[in-house]
């Protein structure tokens, strides 16, 4: 019995993808034969098919980018920075400031990305800005409490 190698590069008709090197017998009526798809996916019916032909996946679903949520949370993190540092008089007017702004900057940065479909955060946005907006009113009325 002598061996050949058949290229296999089209689907099988049971709908499974072949795209790799078979060793099958030689078979002489199989190119002699008008239906050649039948007579390759014949000689496949035992082998193994990979799930890849051409470097196609079986199931070519589209890439959905993961969500870009990192400013809504970073405006959360400074909001809750700022929001306990606007209690604390003289140094938390140096840390409760920059950050109570940077909270609502971010937050709103990433609201719009809520809106634009890219993040999906935007629970922590709003509370991010919420939080910002707010220790910075109690970190002004602490200062003027303590300068007053």
């Amino acid at each position: 019995m002598s061996w050949s190698w058949w290229l296999l590069d089209e689907v099988s008709e049971s709908s499974q993808p072949v795209g790799f090197v078979v060793a099958t017998p030689a078979v002489s009526t199989a190119w002699r034969h008008s239906d050649v798809r039948g007579a390759r996916s014949a000689m496949l019916a035992n082998s193994v098919v990979p799930a890849w032909v051409n470097n196609r996946m079986p199931q070519d679903e589209a890439i959905v980018p993961a969500p870009r949520n990192q400013l809504g949370r970073a405006a959360l993190m400074l909001g809750l920075l700022a929001w306990v540092f606007a209690f604390v008089p003289v140094v938390g007017e140096l840390v409760a400031a920059p950050a109570a702004l940077a909270a609502i900057v971010f937050g709103l940065l990433g609201l719009r990305r809520a809106d634009q479909g890219v993040a999906t955060n935007t629970g922590e946005a709003v509370t991010g800005v919420l939080l910002g907006t707010a220790s910075g009113l109690v970190m002004l009325l602490v200062l003027a409490v303590t300068l007053g």
